[in-house]
């Protein structure tokens, strides 16, 4: 039932037979992630680093058994893997913080602009930064890139004037989904990706609204 077709078991301990190239790209992952650790741990007590790194990078590995157990027995474990919520926080956060004083900014230098609702462009824009860099450290997990890639999406959407069409683009994406695994729907990365992003969707209406609002 839980999708298991094979299962093993060796009585060897692993052993290191060689070594291959790192991609650039994974090199330059690690030294910053390395480098947050260390800003982490300058700040933090080792539990409640542990526990932001694991929150935050997905980084268990930091964590004891006595804190990984807290959060599996209540079934709260999909917060130390990176999915539709964090990304989501990440989008939101960025949004939000960067669209006041962008929209300001317009309206004071260029009301011409603001009035033609760039704002909200420009914010899209400047959202992908924070949200390609959050990907980067985070690396290939699947809900991770799954959930940023919507995230991707309704910001390109926001870019070319589709915003108000991307409902239609995540009922797509999920009956897609949902017909190559239906039990994708029980679970709860596949629940937090599309209720994220379905937030910022609802989120930029309220703001568009906003902006044409006569001041």
């Amino acid at each position: 039932s839980a999708g298991i077709s094979v299962a093993g078991n060796t009585s060897h301990p692993p052993e290191k037979t060689g070594t291959f190239p790192v991609s650039p790209v994974v090199a330059y992952r690690e030294i910053l992630k390395q480098k947050m650790y260390e800003i982490i741990d300058r700040h933090l007590p080792a539990s409640e680093s542990a526990l932001l790194k694991g929150i935050f990078l997905s980084e268990t590995q930091f964590l004891s058994d006595a804190v990984t157990e807290h959060y599996r027995a209540p079934g709260l474990t999909h917060i130390l893997s990176v999915s539709g919520l964090h990304v989501g926080i990440v989008a939101a956060a960025a949004f939000f913080l960067m669209y006041s004083p962008i929209f300001h900014c317009l309206v004071k230098y260029f009301p011409n602009a603001a009035s033609a609702g760039s704002a909200r462009k420009l914010t899209a824009l400047f959202t992908l930064a924070p949200i390609l860099f959050y990907s980067l450290l985070v690396g290939a997990k699947v809900p991770a890139l799954r959930a940023g890639m919507m995230v991707v999406l309704f910001l390109l959407a926001v870019l070319v004037d589709r915003a108000n069409k991307l409902s239609n683009a995540l009922l797509l994406a999920a009956f897609a989904l949902l017909i190559w695994n239906p039990k994708a729907i029980l679970d709860i990365g596949f629940q937090l990706s599309f209720t994220a992003v379905l937030s910022i969707l609802f989120a930029a209406h309220y703001l568009t609204k906003w902006e044409e609002t006569p001041l």
